[in-house]
């Protein structure tokens, strides 16, 4: 259900293969993480990051993720980011024996979405609208080629913030440090901490 993301955008590793030390009991990340490890896509815009390594930073957000089906609040422990966009973004999943669960957090808006990988993986990752518009993938190709490409604590923020009246315009976009910008959208959405 990943094979066609990836090959489109990742290249395969010709050497080691740099793997999380968390242990992955969801089976289409823990293929994610044996197939690609930690990488960057050939563009740049995405990348597969450690888990655990930013997990709190994401954790905000993860508070207010909700499993649609049943109603169950997610405490937020069990999620982990598996991928993020160059635009700060994360992919997630939740990390349960026998769990399919992925989803998205667009920092920019607060919208989050909770669904099966296989829906995921078609629907949201494999949508050209939704990859222009909703992940600002066109923003992005008008900056590339990203020179110098952007660090792995590095991401494109608005600035002004979308959430605080901001566009979504070249004008508008800063090189600016991953943590402290989740930090920043954070606490200006005053999202959840504790």
């Amino acid at each position: 259900m990943t094979d066609e993301f990836f090959t489109i955008n990742f290249d395969e590793p010709s050497g080691d293969i740099v793997r999380p030390n968390l242990h992955i009991a969801h089976p289409a990340i823990e293929d994610i993480y044996a197939r690609y490890g930690l990488a960057t896509s050939k563009s740049g815009f995405f990348r597969i990051v450690d888990p655990e390594e930013w997990q709190e930073h994401y954790m905000p957000w993860f508070r207010l993720m909700r499993d649609e089906g049943d109603g169950e609040i997610f405490e937020g422990p069990e999620l982990y980011p598996f991928m993020i966009t160059a635009f700060g973004s994360a992919y997630i999943f939740a990390n349960l024996e026998d769990e399919d669960l992925v989803g998205h957090v667009d920092i920019t808006n607060d919208f989050n979405v909770m669904g099966s990988a296989r829906s995921l993986f078609k629907r949201n990752l494999g949508d050209p609208i939704f990859y222009e518009y909703n992940l600002y993938g066109g923003l992005y190709e008008d900056l590339s080629p990203v020179d110098p490409p952007l660090a792995p604590d590095e991401c494109f923020g608005f600035f002004p913030p979308l959430s605080m009246g901001g566009e979504a315009s070249m004008e508008n976009v800063r090189r600016v440090k991953l943590r402290e910008h989740l930090d920043f959208l954070a606490q200006a959405a005053g999202l959840p901490t504790e």
